[in-house]
């Protein structure tokens, strides 16, 4: 800025015709800082948005590692033959970090994303349905409960590999960028 200014004063002492500049020049300059400031505009809006959508991307996964732990948690008291009644507020707190992963989808649905970030997002949802009807199915006394929990260990990692290339795909989107309720 100051560079600008020196410049500028410099430019004033040694051409005395500073000022007399025509119209059409003057419009020239005009229409090219509009339209380089338009670009520009466009591109960090663009920016913003793929940052939002980064962030709700790392939530989602932080907030599915936590649910697995939860998970395992909770699993491994009912194959050690505890029952539900004991685990009431550990699966009060499994349902809330479902519904916050629910809410995280659902917000990851809205804003404008690339052709690869919908199928990679719509394969999430998928294994993350999967995943937590898994979680429904296991209960005391149920003998495939140990299959259950190893099935649902499988699509985490699943899960977590596709969270990650989530994540890439904001940045470096494979194909157009559509709407993502068309």
């Amino acid at each position: 800025m100051l560079g600008i200014i020196i410049l500028a004063l410099h430019n004033l002492r040694s051409n005395q015709e500073f000022f007399k500049t025509s119209l059409l020049s003057i419009f020239q300059l005009l229409v090219v800082v509009v339209i380089s400031f338009i670009f520009v505009q466009r591109k960090t809006d663009t920016r913003k948005q793929a940052d939002v959508v980064d962030g709700l991307v790392r939530k989602s996964s932080m907030a599915f590692d936590e649910l697995h732990r939860l998970i395992l948690v909770y699993a491994d008291h009912i194959l050690a033959g505890g029952d539900l009644t004991c685990c009431a507020e550990e699966r009060e707190e499994i349902q809330g970090k479902v519904r916050l992963l629910e809410n995280y989808f659902s917000s990851l649905k809205r804003p404008k994303v690339s052709e690869g970030f919908l199928k990679t997002f719509a394969s999430v949802e998928k294994s993350f349905s999967e995943y937590t009807s898994q979680f429904e199915s296991v209960f005391p006394g149920n003998n495939d409960n140990r299959a259950k929990i190893k099935e649902m260990k499988r699509i985490y990692e699943i899960l977590v590999a596709k969270l990650a290339d989530l994540a890439v795909e904001i940045y470096f989107p494979s194909k157009q960028a559509t709407k993502a309720q068309e």
